[in-house]
């Protein structure tokens, strides 16, 4: 599906921000490979 290209930075800094959040929670962190998870890896609610 193609993406507006204003929307693309605004995935780009998520995914800085959720490696960011990955690194913070360590081995609390559960990887589902979510763009918006919560604090420790799973759905955002």
């Amino acid at each position: 599906m193609p993406l507006p290209p204003s929307i693309v930075p605004i995935l780009a800094a998520q995914r800085t921000t959720t490696k960011e959040m990955r690194m913070l929670a360590g081995p609390a962190w559960q990887d589902l490979d979510l763009v918006f998870p919560n604090s420790v890896g799973k759905p955002a609610r």
